[in-house]
């Protein structure tokens, strides 16, 4: 999920982080990207991350962890000299590249392998909790390997390479591939400024082509791609 929008927020906290530029551009990446990625509540993926970051996992000191760990120090602090000092200290590891803004935005590759990780686990007090975050995440996954298809048959094979929904996946395919928040936020500002005014309409139009010719392949039998081409075909 997009981190909420801490624009309109009161608390001192959210005020603080709001007012850091890589956090708002952060915050627009999230919301640029987004819709392609598979969404879960602030519920799901809180417990994702705790499980993710128990010391066992051996995931403690990455960057995702960090951060919870100081996020979580800031909101348990009761004294506000100590509570200013931690999102100083927040602030510095961002400024500093050891952490995101936000670590659990939809745009961060970790926190679809956390996701992922979580849901193949055998942690059987979380099985009833699981089932909707892990239908979501097995959906991304699915997502990320009919992409990884398309960028072949439509952009390789159909001799598309270079068209409007070419870069748009090509660009999904790198965010995905990058885990430093510092980079997904300059391939983001590269993408969009070279983006033309009626690119929308452009990606739309063309989307609908890719997937008539891939669901008239071979492809549209396959699993991966049957209940996609069946909803396309009911509507022809």
């Amino acid at each position: 999920d997009c981190p909420p929008d801490l624009s309109t927020a009161t608390s001192p906290t959210a005020r603080m982080l709001m007012s850091y530029e890589p956090f708002r551009t952060l915050f627009l990446l999230c919301c640029i990207v987004a819709p392609t990625y598979a969404q879960y509540s602030m519920k799901d993926l809180l417990m994702a991350q705790h499980w993710w970051c128990s010391p066992s996992r051996g995931h403690a000191e990455g960057p995702m962890c960090k951060r919870a760990a100081i996020t979580e120090a800031i909101a348990t602090s009761t004294e506000a000299a100590e509570k200013t000092r931690l999102v100083e200290k927040l602030k510095q590891s961002i400024q500093a590249g050891q952490i995101d803004a936000q670590g659990l935005d939809a745009t961060n590759p970790e926190r679809h392998r956390m996701m992922e990780a979580w849901c193949d686990s055998t942690d059987e007090a979380n099985n009833v909790a699981k089932k909707g975050p892990c239908i979501r995440a097995a959906n991304h996954r699915s997502f990320v390997k009919r992409r990884e298809t398309l960028l072949t048959f439509w952009c390789e094979e159909q001799g598309q390479a270079g068209s409007p929904k070419c870069a748009q996946m090509e660009f999904g395919q790198k965010i995905q591939n990058t885990d430093s928040g510092a980079e997904r936020k300059r391939l983001a500002a590269d993408f969009k400024a070279k983006q033309p005014s009626n690119v929308e309409d452009q990606v739309k139009e063309e989307t609908k082509q890719m997937m008539h010719a891939v669901c008239a392949s071979s492809h549209g039998k396959t699993e991966l791609f049957k209940s996609t081409c069946s909803r396309i075909h009911h509507e022809l």
